[in-house]
């Protein structure tokens, strides 16, 4: 199998970025253990991701595995940069042509709306995906995890549940977590392996004092809504 693991040093600051595969046969990408919001498709070859402000290109390799290069679009310089900035200082930098006819205006008029489109498109990917988007691929990822039952192999699950991290540091709150995460699936009896499951929809709450989302998934043909606001424990709705 080849790599689908990477760390990356951006700013000081490593990032591990890996590429986990869920039970649909779609590949998440995962920074520092949380979903980047960009996923593969069996038919997609490359994904442009943002990690720490920067951009990078996940491309697909064989076999089965994956490569990370910073992404550079044309005219990019070799080190890494904000997408937003650089876009910005190459409109600010670029010479005013000569405007002798009606044409030569239309010309220009047009090369200016080619970098404002180039603009927007790079500040769409240092922003990142939508917080809809974000919450349902969290949940995707916190069922993938709670599916293998009630045992130690779910244990990824708890820390997704409460504030989407892999891993909960902190005794009393990996104690805490655990005791509400039983909880809540008990609550909706699915403190057990179960093997069918999706996402239904994801739409953002207006005016929640954090990012939140309700999220319908099915579980095993039964239609389930939570409550997932950004980094606090999921909740159910029905």
């Amino acid at each position: 199998m080849g790599e689908r693991s990477f760390t990356l040093d951006v700013s000081g600051r490593t990032y591990l970025v890996s590429i986990e595969k869920t039970p649909k046969g779609n590949e998440v990408v995962l920074v520092d253990g949380v979903s980047s919001g960009k996923s593969f498709t069996p038919e997609d070859g490359e994904k442009i991701v943002p990690v720490g402000g920067t951009l990078y290109l996940v491309k697909r390799s064989k076999p089965d595995g994956f490569e990370v290069a910073l992404f550079r679009p044309p005219g990019v310089p070799s080190q890494p940069v904000n997408p937003a900035i650089y876009a910005t200082a190459r409109m600010g930098s670029m010479p005013l042509p000569a405007v002798p006819s009606d044409d030569s205006r239309r010309l220009y008029a047009a090369a200016w709306a080619a970098v404002a489109v180039g603009i927007v498109i790079l500040l769409w990917f240092a922003m990142g995906p939508s917080y809809e988007r974000q919450a349902a691929d969290r949940v995707e990822y916190m069922l993938k995890e709670a599916s293998a039952g009630s045992g130690p192999e779910a244990q990824f699950a708890v820390g997704i549940w409460c504030r989407n991290v892999k891993t909960l540091a902190d005794r009393d709150e990996l104690s805490w977590a655990s005791d509400h995460f039983d909880e809540w699936r008990r609550s909706r009896d699915i403190y057990r392996a179960f093997s069918n499951w999706e996402v239904v929809d994801s739409s953002e709450v207006d005016g929640a004092p954090v990012p939140t989302a309700i999220v319908t998934v099915k579980i095993e043909g039964t239609e389930h809504k939570m409550l997932v606001p950004e980094r606090k424990p999921i909740s159910w709705v029905d």
